[in-house]
Order: structure tokens, then C-alpha cells, then sequence
């Protein structure tokens, strides 16, 4: 009688699991054999049409690692950074403890700076209605008037502010806050986001940029992106040098 030794059935043990393994994942496998797109393979125009969808029947739970996907390669993405942000803070109370309702407001604060219209209404709304911590009536009367400022501009997806909504606003701003916000409004320019580098890639100066881009808005952010980046630059040179 010939007798197997120990590592043979060792050997067909894993050839047994291995053939197992590979059965139940062709299982799953749609039909014709291709595994199931994966979103951060996704192209652009696909993830969004995917996002859009799910938005639209009130499904942010899905759409949100989307637009994250989408928001996140910045300039050009500002209609992805609006939803993810209104994803991250309807529903819940505002607060400045929370952090999703922060990290909510960074999205919408980064397509508004960018120009995006429909997001500095939201904008404006969030400081005179949001968390009590961050109210400013004067930013709010700056966003509210760039967002007034372009009354024909209705992109993919814009749902504009009713006449009620923005007399309502209006009324909770006050005069002082309006002069002051036509003030700021006056000297405001866009600013585009982008995916920041790793701190210490390229030196200090990128990695105080590095700061500045995942910082949430606070009151101290009333003057960014009104100013050219030359000026930004120089004075972070400045800054370095001293």
C-alpha cells in the first residue's frame, strides 16, 4: 500500500480552498465575467451622473463618498463641493463642535470663494441661520450680494433663492451689516481650491498652505480670496524671511 506523505495533503488542502475561493468570487462576478466598476474608477461624467441620481431621491447617504470624489479634484468640481457640503449639514443642528456640520460648511465656503452662485446663497443663509457660534450678519450681506450680482447665471443644477427667501435674509441683516458686506463684496475676488500636497513635500511654506486648506472657516476668514495670490504670496514670504 502506498502511502501519502503529509505534505501532499497539505498541498491538496490549499489547492481544495484555492478553487473554493476562486468559485464563489466568479460567483459574483456580473454576467460576462467583469467585476463590478469600482466609483474611484469611475470617469468624472459617470460618478456624477451616479451622484446626481442618488441627490435627486434624497439618497445622500450613498451620494456622498461620491461627490467627495468628485469635490475633491477641486476647480471645476464647485456644483460636487455644494452638494457634499449640503449633504454634510442638513439635518442635523448646527453647531460649531460638530464636525461634519464644519466639514460641511468648508465644502460650500470652497465652491462659494470660488465663485459658484448658488452656493454663496447658501453661504449666507448658513451665517445668519447656522451655527450661533459663527454668525456674521456683514459676511452674510457680502454672500448675499455676490450672489445677487449675477441674477442671469443658472447653471447645471442651480436652484436659485425665491424672492421671499432672499427679503428674509435681507431683513435679518440690518443696515450697518449691509453697508459693511457691499464693502467687502467691493473688494472680493474668486479663489479655487485645490487638492493640497502633503505637509513637507516642497518645504514650510507649503505645509502652512497645507493648514490654511483644511482649517474650518471661522470668523477670521472674512478677508480670504480678496486679494490677489501674488499679495498672499509675498506675504508669506515675508513672513518666512522674518
Amino acid at each position: 500500500m502506498r502511502v501519502i506523505s503529509r505534505p501532499v495533503f497539505v498541498g491538496l488542502g490549499l489547492l481544495t480552498i484555492a478553487l473554493t475561493i476562486t468559485a464563489c468570487t466568479q460567483s459574483r462576478r456580473p454576467p460576462g465575467g467583469q467585476r463590478a466598476e469600482r466609483p474611484a474608477a469611475m470617469d468624472a461624467d459617470t460618478l456624477f451622473m451616479r451622484a446626481n441620481s442618488l441627490y435627486a431621491r434624497g439618497n445622500c447617504r450613498e451620494a456622498e463618498p461620491l461627490y467627495y470624489l468628485l469635490g475633491a479634484r477641486g476647480r471645476g468640481f464647485e456644483l460636487a463641493q455644494l452638494r457634499l457640503g449640503l449633504c454634510l449639514t442638513q439635518g442635523r443642528e448646527p453647531s460649531a463642535v460638530d464636525t461634519r456640520y464644519l466639514e460641511g460648511l468648508v465644502w460650500i465656503r470652497r465652491a462659494a470663494e470660488a465663485n459658484w452662485t448658488e452656493a454663496q446663497g447658501v453661504l449666507a443663509a448658513l451665517y445668519l441661520e447656522g451655527a450661533p457660534e459663527l454668525s456674521d450678519p456683514a459676511e452674510a450681506a457680502m454672500w448675499l450680494t455676490l450672489y445677487q450680482s449675477r441674477p442671469g447665471l443658472k447653471p447645471i443644477g442651480f436652484a436659485p433663492l425665491d424672492e421671499d427667501e432672499i427679503a428674509r435674509l435681507q431683513a435679518m441683516i440690518g443696515g450697518d451689516a449691509r453697508a459693511e458686506g457691499a464693502r467687502r463684496a467691493a473688494a472680493w475676488q474668486p479663489s479655487y481650491w485645490a487638492p493640497p500636497r502633503m505637509p513637507g513635500a516642497r518645504g514650510t511654506e507649503d505645509a502652512q498652505e497645507y493648514e490654511e486648506d483644511i482649517r474650518p472657516p471661522g470668523p477670521d476668514d472674512r478677508d480670504r480670496g480678496r486679494r490677489p495670490r501674488t499679495a498672499e504670496l509675498e506675504d508669506s514670504s515675508a513672513r518666512l524671511g522674518s
